[in-house]
């Protein structure tokens, strides 16, 4: 089965005559469900995201679904979605003309979000980060520590935690930014291609697709070898998709989060105890998938 990056999935829902590359399919979850977070609704999705006690996604038509303990759901059109992992929970997406939206409880992170256009963003407990078009950097919301604040330069991918935000540059190399504790703005050297941010930890995909973590904690420990296409992250705990679309978990596992379904899947995410993951459709729900929304497109 071939993959497809974060970035490639971003294009196929920006433009839904190619948007079959993006296999969308049902989500499946894990983990910890107190909420219903980790019980996704039935349908097709192009993207997850996962938060403390939250879940959100892209169904195949474009248009949001939410499920744990945010149940409202913005309209119009989205290429783009994150939840964040703090307590006053909300979402921030990105709608296909490519400005901002938030939903949820209207905290600082959810509030006096940035004009322009944006391709890609990550949410912390109470900030955000997004990816303007021409790759530069913004952040909103909770900045005691500079997490808000990122450095100059241009950017493929982004994420956040409480107090620390995470970058990788467009040479590959990576950027961090925030309170200093655990280590965790002592990213390791070399190339990547995604980044997680977990509660004292982060978790890069390198350019060759093995995995690296630096920081503190569960996350850091039992890292599985191999080659991988796509990683999510938890509080504590990784997730990272291998080449033949398996899951591999690990970290911390009170609630069940490190205990990754069988199968094979397309896309990974992490919330703060709980994990989701998209199956890919077969083939010939991928055009209907895409008539829909070229459909709903004409209707908007």
């Amino acid at each position: 089965m071939v993959m497809f990056s974060r970035s490639a999935i971003l294009a196929c829902v920006a433009f839904p005559v190619v948007m079959a590359c993006a296999q969308p399919g049902p989500v499946v979850g894990w983990g910890d469900n107190f909420s219903g977070q980790s019980s996704p609704p039935s349908g097709s999705f192009l993207q997850v995201a996962g938060g403390l006690d939250h879940s959100v996604g892209i169904r195949a038509d474009g248009t949001i679904a939410t499920w744990g303990v945010i149940t409202d759901v913005p309209s119009g059109l989205f290429k783009f979605v994150d939840a964040n992992d703090g307590h006053q929970p909300f979402c921030v997406g990105i709608r296909t003309d490519g400005t901002l939206a938030s939903w949820g409880v209207p905290v600082m992170g959810a509030i006096n979000l940035p004009l322009g256009s944006f391709m890609s963003l990550a949410l912390g407990d109470n900030h955000g980060i997004g990816i303007r078009d021409d790759g530069t950097l913004v952040g909103w919301g909770r900045n005691d520590d500079g997490q808000a604040s990122p450095p100059s330069g241009t950017f493929i991918a982004v994420a956040a935690s409480g107090l620390f935000s995470f970058g990788v540059r467009t040479d590959g190399t990576l950027a961090a930014w925030g309170n200093p504790a655990f280590g965790v703005l002592n990213v390791p050297s070399g190339t990547f291609t995604a980044v997680g941010a977990g509660q004292q930890a982060g978790l890069a995909l390198r350019t060759d697709g093995s995995l690296a973590t630096w920081g503190a904690g569960f996350l850091t420990m039992g890292v599985p070898s191999g080659s991988f296409t796509d990683i999510g992250i938890g509080a504590a705990t990784g997730y990272a998709l291998r080449t033949d679309g398996t899951l591999a978990g690990w970290g911390f596992n009170q609630s069940g989060q490190a205990n990754v379904p069988p199968g094979t899947y397309r896309d990974v995410a992490g919330g703060w105890a709980h994990g989701l993951a998209i199956v890919p459709a077969p083939a010939s729900a991928l055009l209907v998938a895409a008539g829909m929304l070229i459909s709903r497109r004409k209707r908007s």
